[in-house]
């Protein structure tokens, strides 16, 4: 009986903080203003990539160490998320299952893709069904770009002072 509640006592990992408060609080009004301000900029017909910002908020200022929130794998994940997207995007305005068929080649292609070139990206393949979805318009693709260089501008500038919570 005693050592099964041992055995018990060591797989149950109490929760603690790894940095102090302060710098969660930090780091989570960081990533708020960041996107409040990328928010504020795209419009009602951005809203097909807005899941796979935040996604890429997060990675760059939670987990900014990573290997998908390096320069690197976010730019060029993300440019083969859109390149992807605008691939299939052209079957968009078909019956319903050819969009479906487009929506998931597209997300198949992008990961296919990241991993041929190692620029592991997870929220990538978000903005490559995004980019299918909206049809290819160039205007989503330009909120793609600018929206991720505003987030590796920031994770630039602030990588020294940011930590992996």
């Amino acid at each position: 009986m005693g050592r099964d509640l041992r055995t018990l006592r060591a797989r149950h990992v109490r929760w603690r903080l790894r940095v102090g408060w302060k710098t969660y609080l930090a780091q989570s009004l960081l990533t708020f203003a960041v996107t409040f301000v990328l928010l504020l900029i795209l419009t009602l017909e951005h809203v097909v990539i807005v899941a796979s910002i935040g996604s890429v908020a997060f990675l760059v200022f939670i987990r900014p160490h990573s290997f998908m929130a390096q320069p690197r794998n976010v730019l060029f994940g993300q440019l083969l998320g859109v390149v992807s997207g605008l691939a299939f995007s052209w079957l968009h305005h078909a019956p319903m299952i050819d969009m479906a068929l487009a929506d998931a080649a597209a997300v198949g292609l992008c990961v296919l893709l990241m991993a041929l070139f190692k620029a592991d990206h997870s929220p990538a393949a978000g903005t490559a069904l995004g980019v299918t979805i909206a049809g290819g318009q160039l205007s989503v693709v330009l909120s793609v770009i600018g929206s991720v260089a505003v987030l590796v501008g920031a994770h630039e500038i602030l990588q020294a002072r940011l930590k992996d919570l």
